[in-house]
């Protein structure tokens, strides 16, 4: 009788003598013998604890790179029209009849340019 290399896996949580799980991958092969039958098994735990808080650290970085580019496109879609005005300011400056509203203008520029 031939046996096929027949192995299964599972993940599950051990609990240790001190009462805490650790989270193991369970792997268990046939090992056949040279006449095809079963010579025995192999049996393999491997501790998941440090991939899982690798896991968990690349999920969060994932988050904070995602609020990282949302900040970084609401900062340029309000920059942009601020620039714009800040233009406009300049430009009402230099207008004479206008003078009488120079420095509120200069008011408004000073203001745009804290927020830059």
């Amino acid at each position: 009788m031939y046996l096929e290399r027949a192995s299964r896996r599972a993940n599950l949580n051990l609990r240790t003598v001190t009462g805490s799980l650790v989270p193991v991958s369970v792997t268990l092969s046939l090992m056949p013998s040279q006449r095809g039958n079963a010579a025995g098994i192999s049996l393999v735990l491997r501790d998941l604890t440090a991939k899982q808080a690798r896991d968990r650290e690349i999920t969060r970085l994932d988050r904070l790179s995602l609020a990282s580019q949302l900040a970084t496109g609401i900062g340029h879609a309000v920059r942009n029209p601020l620039t714009t005005i800040r233009g406009f300011l300049q430009l009402f400056c230099l207008r004479q009849d206008l003078s009488s509203y120079t420095g509120q203008f200069k008011l408004l520029i000073g203001a745009i340019d804290q927020t830059a």
